[in-house]
């Protein structure tokens, strides 16, 4: 019965985290259990962390609001693809002590959070709806990476779930200039033709 409660079981896709909760040397231990059965000692704790590629998105009322140079408001709907390296999962474990679910919906989160509102700051309206939105998301991947690498994540993708969300006077606004210039383009094009 002993050996039967003492073994235990890691999963394709995750990694274990022991931690000693006896003697003088407690605390998280610095070697994660890999796929298959190990025996553990009784008073060891155990926590699954997966490693698998995951995907979270924050849309509706958990979306990313912020703004532009001018100071305008936007919202957008953000999704994350990301893995974690083995070998940073007990450090990961030791700093926040809580589950992926939490680590993602409030580190990562934040993270995403504070690179947006540095990239955006950047960037008119126009820059960020038009020709330079994926640069912009392109410079909030690497803030991120830069940030998250180090504590053992791997960031795959970085994506807008639809558009971004401006006030309905600003987008009727980009709206007639873009038609105005395309106009403007157009009667271009035709005296070139009529003076050709």
């Amino acid at each position: 019965i002993t050996i039967f409660i003492c073994i235990t079981k890691i999963h394709p896709g995750e990694v274990g985290v022991l931690v000693n909760c006896l003697g003088s040397s407690k605390g998280v231990e610095d070697e994660e259990l890999t796929v298959g059965y190990h025996f553990v000692k009784p008073w060891y704790d155990i926590y699954k962390v997966p490693i698998f590629e995951q995907n979270h998105q924050w849309t509706d009322d958990e979306g990313f609001s912020f703004q532009t140079r001018e100071g305008l408001n936007v919202r957008a709907d953000i999704g994350i693809t990301f893995n974690l390296k083995p070998e940073f999962i007990h450090l990961l474990f030791a700093k926040y002590r809580r589950g992926m679910e939490e680590i993602t919906h409030l580190f990562i989160r934040n993270n995403i959070r504070d690179a947006i509102n540095r990239a955006a700051s950047k960037m008119t309206i126009e820059e960020l709806y038009g020709a330079q939105k994926e640069q912009f998301f392109e410079e909030v991947q690497q803030y991120i990476k830069n940030d998250l690498s180090v504590l053992g994540f791997n960031i795959s993708h970085l994506y807008i779930i639809g558009q971004f969300q401006v006030p309905v006077s600003v987008m009727n606004a980009l709206n007639c200039k873009i038609e105005a210039i395309q106009r403007a383009q157009q009667r271009e094009n035709e005296l070139r033709e009529a003076e050709a």
